[in-house]
């Protein structure tokens, strides 16, 4: 996520898709789905208080859900979220 500063919107939120989704499966086949959702959900509850757009990201029986976060992230401030993924994946 180094460059998402420099990246429009849209490529800064397909990034951290990769990346989650990245991390979702490397641990999924370690730690299992109850583990795997409950940092998940830990995390994005924590960060969501301080980034609302993470509030956008869903996790669902299919796994993250990222289709309301592609449409806040067009929007939303280039600064705001880079220190959101950032903060994601760094928790």
């Amino acid at each position: 996520m180094k460059h998402a500063s420099a990246a429009a919107p849209g490529q800064a939120a397909a990034s951290f898709e990769k990346a989650l989704t990245a991390l979702w499966r490397r641990t999924y086949s370690t730690l299992g789905d109850i583990t795997v959702s409950a940092i998940l959900n830990r995390v994005l509850h924590e960060a969501s208080g301080k980034y609302a757009i993470l509030d956008s990201v869903k996790l669902d029986a299919n796994g993250i859900d990222f289709t309301e976060f592609q449409d806040r992230a067009a929007s939303a401030g280039g600064r705001e979220l880079k220190e959101a993924t950032e903060f994601v994946l760094v928790e």
